[in-house]
């Protein structure tokens, strides 16, 4: 045998084949749907290292909280702060047509000062364009 060429027993060759079965090219490993849902319940919500009490930016600077049984919650259980803060002020859930407006604290700032509500993207537009006006 040349010198740097490992062996291995039939009995080893075999166990590497079981353990590789069903991968792609042989990279890597393939965990079982039991192994991935125990790994996926171990690093969910309060459990994962990045955990920050529920709360995330948006890209376009929109505050959101995971309320996974609201019936407005995005795929990933979050919904937007205002629109929450919102809903707990007129004692109700929010229509899908009415909108928040924030005022001049910007998109950050949820306070109930800060917020208007808005019936219809037209109601909100007029805002925007100068139509309505509302004293901050």
């Amino acid at each position: 045998m040349p010198k740097g060429v490992y062996v291995r027993s039939p009995e080893i060759r075999a166990k590497m084949r079981v353990a590789m079965r069903g991968n792609i090219r042989g990279l890597g490993y393939k965990h079982t749907p039991e192994a991935r849902a125990k790994i996926s319940a171990a690093t969910r919500g309060e459990k994962h290292p990045r955990w920050n009490g529920g709360r995330c930016l948006h890209s376009k600077g929109y505050v959101q909280l995971a309320s996974p049984t609201h019936p407005r919650a995005h795929f990933n259980g979050y919904v937007y702060e205002h629109r929450l803060v919102m809903e707990a002020h007129m004692g109700r859930v929010l229509l899908s047509t009415e909108e928040v407006h924030h005022g001049p604290g910007g998109r950050g700032d949820n306070r109930i000062e800060n917020l208007a509500l808005c019936q219809n993207a037209d109601s909100h537009k007029a805002i925007h364009s100068g139509e309505i006006y509302l004293p901050w």
